[in-house]
């Protein structure tokens, strides 16, 4: 049985159970993200990949056999942050819902960048450990098949998960890992 089947295969939640209960982890999604509580969200976005299904069924129903939905930040959020938390197997599980239902095509290229992230995520981490200190403008220069958006945005979403320090200096920043102590105590701090 797929992580899609899970709630489809509980014949006490229809489909329209099933729906809102998606938007109302999407509501606990968004309301996450403004909290700045990651890993709560990330869980929310977890949840609401089974419920995916049941939202195409019955927008298809209810709007002439289209899928109108034009977000689904549990795809789209997800897939940012678990490319920076380095987590490929979450990526490949969105791949997967992507992939099985056709309706998600637009999504596709959420997916791509995610590995594309996931991989620029892991070069950015490297020249850090390699030098203690970078100018942002540097690893755009260390990495040229990048886009200096793309590492700025990166580069962003590091320092807000706590995994580097971003400092201003003139027009650019200063990046060094956390301590791998200081972002460990984050990390339990998460997961507790």
């Amino acid at each position: 049985m797929s992580l899609f089947d899970n709630y489809q295969n509980d014949k006490t939640l229809s489909i329209s159970k099933q729906v809102d209960l998606y938007y109302t982890l999407l509501n606990q999604i968004l309301d996450a993200k403004k909290k700045k509580d990651f890993h709560q969200m990330l869980s929310y976005c977890d949840l609401s990949f089974p419920l995916i299904p049941a939202l195409i069924k019955k927008t298809k129903v209810e709007c002439d056999g289209k899928f109108l939905i034009k977000s689904i930040p549990a795809i789209e959020l997800g897939l940012i942050f678990w490319a920076i938390y380095e987590d490929k197997s979450k990526i490949q599980k969105i791949q997967e819902l992507v992939n099985k239902f056709p309706d998600l095509e637009p999504w596709i290229q959420n997916v791509d960048d995610a590995f594309n992230s996931f991989e620029m995520t892991g070069q950015i981490l490297q020249l850090l450990e390699k030098n203690s200190i970078l100018k942002q403008t540097d690893i755009k220069k260390m990495i040229p098949e990048a886009d200096g958006k793309k590492i700025a945005n990166l580069v962003y979403y590091l320092s807000l998960l706590g995994r580097i320090e971003r400092d201003k200096a003139g027009n650019s920043y200063n990046l060094k890992l956390k301590s791998k102590v200081s972002f460990l105590k984050i990390l339990t701090k998460i997961l507790k």
